[in-house]
């Protein structure tokens, strides 16, 4: 094969090109390429194949397992969920699904205003307080709510457990608390410094959007009036020793099971109003939490091993 010689160019036309050159160097072409997404659809892919991922990996499959079920090959689906192939097909979409024991539901929706860069990153940071909240909640929930279960901690350590439990339940509150709390500015040194919360998520979002901010304002509303027994315990008992408190004096308002699952939907609504408002989507928190929840796994050892105590209690 000989080798392709470059053309070779006129005076005019090298001149010609450096021209165009420094036009583009001073005024660069920034324009989408025709059929390109936007970034809002493409960040809905990736969010989608990291739910494939996580999914495969909580249920313990490997690759190869999934690829088979789908009917390709292993590289294949590696290439899917590392992002590098960008482009499945309904119908992928579909298999992948199914081989996970899962179903893919396909919506339609109006195109929505694009969510700024500000508002998205407190957003999609509070998103992840609310499913560590969540996961938390839910190992609150497998641990301590049933008094079967509490009976079975009782007998395997109850000193232990009886810690756990003070320090979980008051990292709940605490947590709530910060979300729940007021956009407080302050500044520290050169830097101005804003409480990530509600509140703070509330006030990026643009003064054009009337509706909306009235809405997640009389959202956030109810959540800091509904607070306030949280904030109490964070002021009184958690954060500081009141003594009226610490000597009974003073009862603190009960927060219920009830109160706080009522109060991570709350929280969980008014993320969900801004999300479907910019992009037409909504996220179930607490499914994502339940997924790596470990609460479960932890109950089922102690259970083997108060079987064990009480075998060898028998045979004592």
């Amino acid at each position: 094969m000989k080798p392709t010689m470059k053309p070779k160019r006129t005076a005019e036309q090298r001149a010609e090109e450096e021209a165009v050159r420094r036009q583009h160097a001073a005024n660069p072409i920034r324009q989408r390429p025709a059929g390109a997404i936007n970034r809002q659809s493409f960040t809905a892919i990736l969010r989608l194949v990291a739910r494939f991922k996580a999914v495969r990996e909580s249920q313990g499959l490997t690759l190869a397992e999934v690829a088979d079920r789908m009917g390709i090959d292993s590289p294949a689906l590696s290439r899917l969920e590392t992002g590098k192939m960008l482009n499945p097909t309904l119908a992928t979409l579909h298999k992948w699904a199914e081989a996970l024991g899962q179903k893919l539901d396909v919506g339609f929706f109006s195109a929505c205003p694009t969510m700024p860069p500000d508002l998205a990153l407190i957003h999609e940071t509070i998103g992840k307080e609310l499913r560590w909240l969540y996961a938390k909640w839910i190992e609150f929930n497998v641990l301590f709510r049933e008094e079967a279960t509490v009976k079975i901690l009782n007998n395997v350590a109850l000193l232990s457990f009886a810690i756990y439990r003070e320090t979980l339940g008051d990292n709940l509150i605490l947590s709530v608390c910060r979300l729940a709390t007021d956009a407080r500015q302050y500044t520290k040194g050169a830097q101005t410094r804003h409480n990530l919360s509600l509140k703070r998520m509330a006030a990026c979002i643009p003064p054009s959007e009337v509706d909306l901010i009235k809405e997640v304002n009389k959202r956030i509303a109810i959540i800091m009036k509904s607070g306030k027994k949280f904030m109490a315990h964070r002021n009184r008992r958690i954060g500081h020793h009141d003594t009226l408190t610490r000597f009974g004096t003073d009862i603190l308002p009960r927060i219920s099971l009830f109160s706080m699952e009522l109060m991570l939907k709350r929280i969980e609504r008014v993320l969900n109003v801004v999300a479907k408002h910019f992009g037409g989507y909504e996220t179930n928190y607490r499914a994502q939490a339940a997924e790596n929840e470990n609460g479960r796994s932890l109950l089922g050892a102690l259970r083997m091993l108060e079987c064990l105590r009480e075998e060898v209690a028998k045979r004592g």
